[in-house]
């Protein structure tokens, strides 16, 4: 191999490599993203799933009462 095409392909191997570490630095910003996108509906369904396990619970263990009630 002459002097020249080793370089050559070490050019190649180098903007291959600077390829690589763009995509990485890509995937790893939509991550961050995506967890922060989580992160902020995270207290949201969790009241939701409260709020829906207290009203079902109310019901289930009042419910002779509230029919006592209705009729």
């Amino acid at each position: 191999m002459t002097e020249s095409s080793v370089l050559e392909r070490i050019a190649v191997l180098e903007a291959k490599v600077q390829e690589i570490r763009n995509d990485h630095a890509d995937i790893l910003q939509q991550l961050k993203e995506i967890n922060g996108s989580l992160t902020k509906y995270k207290g949201f369904v969790g009241g939701v799933a409260f709020v829906f396990t207290s009203v079902v619970t109310f019901i289930s263990m009042g419910k002779e009462w509230i029919l006592a009630h209705i009729k």
